[in-house]
């Protein structure tokens, strides 16, 4: 972008727009050279064009290994954030110093921030608890992880969430928000795949706060989400727990995100397969239960085991007749492959040899 900026003067302009409205910290030094930048700039009026602090709308610390964070750099980073008054995003998912959260400067620098609507955090959980307790009020999307060596367990004090709409929670650590939390507008709620809670939590959880939720991923817990959710429009289904005819149906589900979970002791217990998949829907549909299905999307690739070529071709023809099926019911099929294209959001309609060509063979750990 900045090469762009060059180029001629009618680019200038949109190059230094882009530019500087994602800015990526990805070390100490880089820190302090775009406070002292910001300084240069800080008697522009905020309509001037030379004021490049107010085009910032996403500011992303990525800093890496063991930081040695000084007060110079809780200055910068105070400065940065108070000097880009537009900042609606900020993330620290890639920053992998658990020494630095600790640090009581870093801390105290972070206290700057205001009125966020989106907020990706991997951190400790009492900061996590500090700054939720700090921003709360504005929010309308919350990412949370827990670093390792960290409590995975959210405390239970009282946070009022009035504006968020979407809340995800990474990795396999981190239990569901506590019921304490107030987050009347919450549509979405996801999970890391494969992630450990117990039922008994998430029952619990989606009980008491489940009635809002219209769309819902979590590997494990699909099945309580269907049966506890009255709204749920729609739900992320991993092919390895769709294993028989018990599975839930819904009413109000319109689109359906096939995925399967390629963790090797789940896929080898379960041995994901199309069949008891396209069993459940026709069951839905003959008996009336899944009546606003729209859509229903895989993501790719599908891993499966070397099971016997019988069931292999019984799995083919599977995925040939809910192919002509959806097309009599209107239903929409889509693919999204790789993980580039899944958190893009970008999907293609749906053919039978994608499903076949990215259905990968997983070979089963050798037995002990």
């Amino acid at each position: 972008m900045l090469a762009a900026s060059r180029v001629c003067k009618m680019w200038c302009p949109l190059a230094l727009e882009l530019l500087h409205k994602y800015v990526l910290l990805k070390s100490a030094a880089h820190l302090l050279e775009l406070s002292a930048a910001l300084h240069c700039h800080e008697d522009c009026n905020s309509t001037s064009s030379r004021n490049i602090g107010r085009r910032t709308v996403r500011l992303e610390l990525a800093l890496e290994g063991d930081v040695d964070w000084r007060e110079e750099h809780t200055d910068a980073l105070a400065h940065i954030i108070t000097a880009c008054p537009n900042i609606t995003v900020f993330s620290t998912a890639h920053l992998t110093s658990e020494r630095l959260c600790c640090n009581p400067t870093f801390r105290r620098s972070l206290g700057f921030l205001s009125n966020l609507k989106r907020l990706e955090l991997n951190a400790p959980t009492d900061l996590i608890v500090e700054l939720l307790s700090q921003l709360g009020s504005s929010l309308h999307f919350l990412w949370l992880r827990h670093m390792r060596s960290t409590s995975s367990r959210l405390e239970s004090c009282f946070i009022d969430f009035p504006c968020l709409k979407a809340l995800v929670i990474a990795g396999n650590r981190t239990g569901p928000p506590p019921l304490t939390w107030s987050t009347p507008a919450l549509r979405m709620l996801s999970f890391a795949q494969g992630h450990g809670l117990g039922s008994t939590q998430m029952r619990k959880y989606l009980t008491e706060q489940g009635a809002g939720l219209q769309h819902f991923s979590a590997a494990l817990h699909t099945s309580l989400a269907v049966r506890l959710c009255s709204n749920l429009t729609e739900c992320a289904l991993d092919l390895n727990f769709v294993r028989d005819d018990s599975f839930p149906h819904s009413s109000t589900l319109r689109r359906l995100i096939i995925f399967a979970c390629d963790r090797l002791d789940i896929a080898c217990t379960f041995s994901c397969s199309f069949v008891p998949f396209h069993n459940w829907l026709r069951d839905g549909w003959n008996t009336g239960q899944l009546p606003s299905l729209a859509n229903i999307r895989f993501l790719l690739p599908i891993p499966l085991l070397p099971i016997n070529p019988f069931y292999r071709l019984q799995d083919i023809q599977r995925m040939q007749e809910l192919i002509e099926e959806c097309k009599t019911r209107g239903v929409a099929l889509e693919a999204s492959v790789g993980a580039d294209e899944h958190t893009a959001n970008i999907h293609y309609p749906l053919k039978l040899e994608q499903l076949c060509q990215n259905a990968r063979p997983v070979t089963p750990p050798a037995p002990e």
